[in-house]
């Protein structure tokens, strides 16, 4: 049976078992997913979030497309039919390097903002993209000098560039300026002679440093120019040079936009992905910017400890990030177990979609607790030939840890702050009328599912 519901940007999270949809609460804020390789990530969560908010023309949808525009190739067409502006980031050109849709963002547009309009803000900015550059690992403080003098030389690197001419700040010139030893001893000996002390105090002690401690100091420029060596040729040399549109521009008209990411290269690019979603979420945290929605496929992928940190006050300013992985422990290994903690806790939705660890597995067995359980025994008495029926009473779990590693593909596990836990049916993104008929194939599974309808939402008349 189809159920019909009214279109109010809330997600559906699922179906209960007679087949009626299950919404998020109102006002909900961020979530969590977890999944192992198979488990429906795409199609069970991100094509499903993207589809139940696709008719709010209000609310930007930020997407992190990791697997070779997948999502992308699916969706273009729909969202224009139905009336939203769509746009991929799409580098290495993926999908083609004429792609109708796609668009030119300077990675490094969050400094060049704060630059123009908010000065006061750009330190903090430009610490945020020295350690997307470098990320600081957790567990690792004896190493920090080893991670922050690299950083502080971008630091001054990016000053440089914003000092000179905002339009030349982009992470390819970042990584010409200090590839070259001569342009940026250049650089560094304009700089110590500028009246603004935030750029010439910086290349006084970067200089001190040259003569002082040349042996460190090669280390430290090596370090740096690793960090940024996948801006030195290719795709994304020139990647922001000429940027079509701002990340603020994005979120304030409403935007669908796919960064789409090569799936063999989705290691090693996490660095630029995540200052494009750091320079989203700068943009965002400003009162009247407008809302967003950002969906983080294979977040732990990417440097994206800002964002994680930023899921505690995004909800004030319009925005909220569903956050996809493997497991949990995919995020302890990335973050830190505090950085774990840090959002579970913030997340008032998560969502296990299949369990692959057994640790995670009793964990959240454990979390749902027991209920009360009436059992029945059969026995022969011995001073009699008659059988005798005994009941008793106790707890068990409510699902076994053994119950749920094995949770049937078609099913998942969901916890929302307020209900509790539900174990329910999963939504696929073949289930949700009328955009389960207009999708196009996926690139990398083939044609798309045959659509069967399980909800139709009404988006009040819109195209």
């Amino acid at each position: 049976m189809t159920q019909r519901i009214h279109n109010a940007g809330r997600r559906i999270l699922g179906l209960t078992f007679d087949g009626k949809p299950i919404l998020e609460p109102v006002n909900a804020g961020s979530s969590i997913t977890f999944a192992a390789a198979g488990g429906g990530k795409t199609t069970c969560v991100s094509m499903v979030a993207l589809m139940t908010m696709l008719a709010d023309r209000n609310r930007a949808i930020f997407i992190n497309d990791a697997k070779d525009g997948e999502i992308a190739a699916q969706i273009g067409a729909m969202c224009v039919k139905h009336g939203r502006r769509f746009g991929i980031v799409d580098e290495f050109g993926v999908l083609g390097a004429n792609h109708p849709h796609r668009l030119s963002l300077n990675a490094f547009g969050a400094a060049s903002a704060a630059a123009a309009d908010d000065p006061d803000q750009l330190p903090f900015v430009l610490d945020n993209i020295t350690h997307a550059l470098i990320d600081e690992p957790a567990d690792d403080a004896k190493n920090l000098y080893w991670r922050s003098s690299p950083r502080d030389l971008m630091d001054f690197g990016l000053r440089a560039l914003l000092e000179r001419n905002p339009r030349l700040c982009f992470p390819g010139a970042l990584q010409a300026l200090i590839a070259d030893p001569r342009t940026w001893q250049m650089a560094l000996e304009d700089g110590s002679e500028s009246l603004a002390p935030s750029l010439s105090n910086p290349a006084r002690q970067i200089l001190d440093m040259q003569r002082e401690n040349p042996e460190h100091y090669a280390q430290h420029i090596r370090a740096a120019v690793s960090a940024l060596k996948i801006f030195a040729s290719g795709a994304l040399q020139d990647a922001g040079r000429n940027a079509s549109l701002t990340h603020t521009e994005l979120i304030r008209d409403g935007w669908v936009v796919c960064f789409v990411n090569p799936a063999r290269f989705t290691d090693r690019l996490g660095p630029f992905f995540a200052l494009h979603f750091l320079a989203l979420m700068n943009a965002q945290l400003r009162h009247g910017a407008g809302r967003a929605e950002y969906i983080l496929d294979e977040f732990c992928n990417a440097p994206l400890r800002d964002a994680l940190n930023r899921v505690t006050i995004q909800r004030a300013f319009g925005a909220r990030s569903h956050f996809i992985a493997q497991s949990r422990q995919d995020i302890v290994r990335r973050y830190g177990e505090k950085e774990t903690a840090l959002l579970e806790e913030n997340c008032t939705t998560k969502q296990w979609l299949s369990f692959s660890v057994f640790e995670e597995a009793e964990r959240a067995s454990r979390a749902m607790g027991e209920a009360l359980n009436v059992s029945s025994s059969l026995g022969l008495s011995s001073d009699r030939s008659a059988w005798s029926r005994n009941f008793s009473t106790g707890r068990d779990r409510l699902l076994s840890a053994d119950e749920l590693m094995r949770l049937p593909p078609d099913q998942q596990l969901l916890h929302v702050a307020g209900v509790g836990f539900i174990h329910c049916r999963k939504i696929r993104q073949n289930q949700i009328a009328p955009y389960c008929h207009e999708l196009a194939d996926n690139p990398l599974e083939g044609v798309r599912l045959a659509p069967d309808p399980k909800v139709v939402i009404d988006n009040g008349g819109a195209p």
